[in-house]
């Protein structure tokens, strides 16, 4: 992709956003970490295990993205983020976890005009 003469280019703001929530989340992390260590009787052992599946779903998420596309690693996604965070109702949360990442596509795809992964396998 070549360079821009000006500004930051086209992936300079998403990435200037990324790097910001990044950090924000570094510092909700070490708040909340601290936070259970300053309450009596509390036990933060519980967290570290439940940030490591949220971990391991996003990693999962980033390598499904490419073979499966973006629409249905990101219901794939939501649904298993709705069942970790013990939502139980099934009808709205399918229901946003499909309309979700269709809508996200549809408005990426033609009022932004960005072109996101469709999937290996539905080539």
């Amino acid at each position: 992709m070549p360079s821009a003469r000006r500004g930051i280019g086209p992936g300079g703001y998403p990435t200037f956003v990324a790097c910001g929530l990044a950090a924000l989340g570094l510092i909700m992390t070490c708040q909340a970490l601290a936070g259970a260590r300053g309450r009596e009787g509390s036990s933060s052992c519980g967290y570290g295990s439940r940030v490591a599946f949220l971990v391991v779903l996003t990693a999962a998420y980033i390598v499904l993205v490419r073979p499966l596309g973006f629409i249905v690693s990101s219901i794939l996604y939501q649904g298993a983020a709705c069942r970790f965070f013990g939502y139980r109702k099934w009808l709205p949360a399918i229901t946003v976890a499909v309309a979700v990442p269709i809508m996200v596509y549809v408005i990426f795809r033609h009022a932004f005009l960005v072109l996101l992964p469709t999937g290996d396998i539905f080539r």
